[in-house]
């Protein structure tokens, strides 16, 4: 499953969108604790629901695509006969048509392995993860979720109205090299970048682009190391007091 232009526009969110799926995964367990999932597409709204009670979060659902191991492809969301003008997801098609990105403006998109069932189901997990970041990417809304759904089928959402919070300086330095070690960035200086775009953050690079301080004036600051190879060697930060945030 190889998306060189999808994957190069989820490269550029990979991290913060990676940030903000922990931040989902905390808030829901907070909250709900054991919990399950629902969808009313007619209503466009998902639903997590407690085990063991009666507490229900609702969001706003935006259907960005789903991946079917059956006929072995992929289908944008935007390209469903429901979805309207006015949907988020349609943004996804435009970048691609900006920049002539073939892997955003192509309605289905087959795609080939030699995976066969629970090796192909993770394939198609990790792909989802891979739509979700470009989603984020394309239309600045998170987090998103990615559904199970029958016959291996995955359907990747993004959800909004929920009291997610952004991440801060002491995610970056928690949580980065977990993200990192499970392989879910690929391009670490551009994610960087991009999680400077997404959160609105000051960013300072070093003259041959060997080090990054990422500055939020609520939080604190990080400085990032890079090799020669463009991959993250280390995280530092100096955190603002809880008192002066």
């Amino acid at each position: 499953m190889d998306f060189p232009g999808l994957q190069a526009v989820a490269d550029r969110s990979a991290l913060y969108a990676a940030l903000r799926q922990t931040l989902l995964s905390d808030y829901l367990e907070e909250t709900l604790g054991e919990h399950r999932w629902g969808m009313n597409m007619e209503q466009g709204t998902f639903t997590f629901s407690q085990v063991n009670g009666d507490r229900t979060i609702a969001a706003r659902a935006h259907l960005v695509a789903s991946i079917a191991p059956g006929p072995r492809s992929m289908m944008w969301g935007w390209a469903h006969p429901q979805s309207g003008a006015d949907n988020p997801v349609r943004r996804i098609r435009e970048l691609g048509e900006q920049h002539r990105i073939a892997d955003l403006t192509t309605a289905e998109l087959p795609f080939t392995t030699d995976a066969v069932e629970d090796a192909l189901g993770q394939e198609i997990a990790a792909l989802a993860h891979v739509v979700g970041a470009a989603a984020v990417e394309a239309t600045r809304l998170s987090p998103y979720y990615s559904a199970p759904a029958s016959g291996g089928t995955r359907i990747v959402f993004l959800l909004e109205g929920l009291d997610v919070p952004r991440p801060t300086i002491t995610h970056i330095m928690t949580r980065t090299v977990p993200l990192l070690q499970a392989g879910e960035i690929r391009d670490h200086r551009s994610a960087v970048f991009g999680l400077a775009q997404h959160t609105d953050w000051g960013i300072a690079w070093n003259q041959d682009r060997s080090q990054v301080q990422l500055t939020d004036p609520a939080s604190g600051t990080a400085t990032i190391g890079f090799d020669q190879y463009g991959r993250i060697t280390g995280i530092s930060g100096d955190l603002k007091p809880a008192g002066q945030r």
